[in-house]
């Protein structure tokens, strides 16, 4: 009995989680309301209050299992020993995938998050390093005075740049492989070589 009580739990718990996504992307993360989340999630309003204590909890929750996702592809691309520069490729084609799932939602839950000093830090601190660790072997053949810093910080600008212009011109993502392509040009013009 407690084993399904866990279950049907766990499956309110994802319920809310995904049906929040998509509200968010639809309406905006600020214009959707609890009441919203749990008309479209079956559920009543104080079901919601057994899973999260507020809406800020959670965004940090949302926040926190993109963080874990692209952490555990980091991992798994460090263990697969792939060269460098394929390395960042594959990490960014997976930025890429999960942004362009729920946009909108990603940009404005950052932005929360940010402001508010509630994203995962630890997960960008993390993602730095990472990609840091592989642009040592980068040899710009433009400029030779980039630092690391600077290097990482083109690359994952590239990256916002590329989601938030099509955002701000009120497109919907629709040419991912544009955005992966134009990424990989870039990490392919650093000659990223051990």
């Amino acid at each position: 009995m407690e084993k399904t009580k866990g279950k049907k739990r766990l499956s309110t718990h994802l319920q809310i989680l995904h049906v929040s996504k998509n509200l968010f992307e639809q309406n905006g993360v600020s214009n959707t309301t609890i009441d919203d989340i749990a008309a479209d999630s079956g559920i009543a309003r104080s079901t919601f209050f057994t899973h999260f204590a507020s809406l800020d909890e959670l965004y940090a929750e949302l926040a926190d299992r993109e963080a874990e996702d692209l952490l555990e592809t980091i991992n798994a691309l460090q263990e697969s020993d792939l060269p460098p520069d394929k390395l960042l490729k594959g990490l960014f084609s997976k930025l890429v995938d999960d942004t362009t799932k729920y946009p909108k939602t990603f940009v404005e839950l950052l932005i929360k998050g940010l402001l508010f000093k509630k994203a995962p830090i630890q997960y960008f601190i993390k993602l730095e390093e990472v990609i840091s660790a592989h642009l040592v072997y980068a040899h710009p053949p433009l400029n030779d005075n980039l630092t690391i810093h600077e290097m990482y910080a083109t690359l994952t600008g590239l990256y916002f740049g590329l989601i938030y212009c099509n955002l701000l011109r009120g497109e919907n993502i629709s040419d991912i492989q544009a955005i992966k392509n134009c990424i990989n040009k870039y990490i392919d013009s650093l000659d990223i070589k051990k």
